[in-house]
């Protein structure tokens, strides 16, 4: 669950990809800490085989979801997310994605 609090920007999540200085990354939790209980990135353009590092999340389970920013709805992404590696399918639809990493040790 997302609650409000104070947002870090966190660039370095975004690994392997050319255009990992276009995906904007905001995360709870200290900076350079593994104490993240989410990542919100945006995907203003679709970029293939994006590796976003999940170790600034605490915890070993996570899940996703996706936003719409021209509508407001969301997508669901994977659950069951175990590891510190996620490449995310991306949506049908274009461009223009919001991504929610979270979680989910419960």
């Amino acid at each position: 669950m997302l609650l409000p609090g104070h947002f870090n920007s966190d660039v370095s999540v975004v690994t392997q990809t050319q255009d990992s200085d276009h995906i904007p990354v905001a995360r709870n939790g200290t900076p350079d800490e593994s104490d993240a209980t989410y990542l919100i990135l945006y995907f203003p353009i679709r970029i293939p085989h994006v590796l976003i590092d999940l170790s600034a999340l605490h915890g070993d389970h996570f899940r996703s979801w996706w936003l719409d920013p021209r509508n407001g709805t969301t997508l669901p992404g994977d659950e069951g997310l175990m590891g510190k590696r996620y490449t995310p399918r991306f949506p049908e639809g274009g461009a223009d994605w919001g991504l929610v990493i979270e979680q989910n040790d419960d």
